[in-house]
């Protein structure tokens, strides 16, 4: 669990960003990883994204945009910003 930076959404599939900057594509929604990385800390921040807040450099409340580790950039959802400020922030 350590080594996920993040998931994005791609469709009916789900890339898993991983800390040696390698991408794994799975053959399933987004949706169904959410429950069991939410035990673990992982934040869902927009409909296509679930982070591993260990990973974060900066967050910018003007643009909405979290910059990771690894060059890895991504956007908050309007509805998302509020929740995560009170868990990361």
């Amino acid at each position: 669990m350590e080594n996920i930076i993040m998931l994005e959404a791609s469709g009916n599939y789900t890339i898993f960003h991983v800390r040696n900057q390698k991408k794994h594509l799975y053959a399933k929604c987004i949706n169904t990883f959410e429950e069991s990385l939410k035990t673990e800390g992982f934040l869902r921040v927009h409909r296509g994204f679930i982070i591993n807040p260990d990973y974060i450099l900066d967050y910018d409340e003007g643009s909405s945009l979290i910059s990771m580790k690894y060059d890895l950039k991504v956007v908050v959802s309007r509805r998302k910003k509020v929740n995560l400020r009170a868990e990361v922030l």
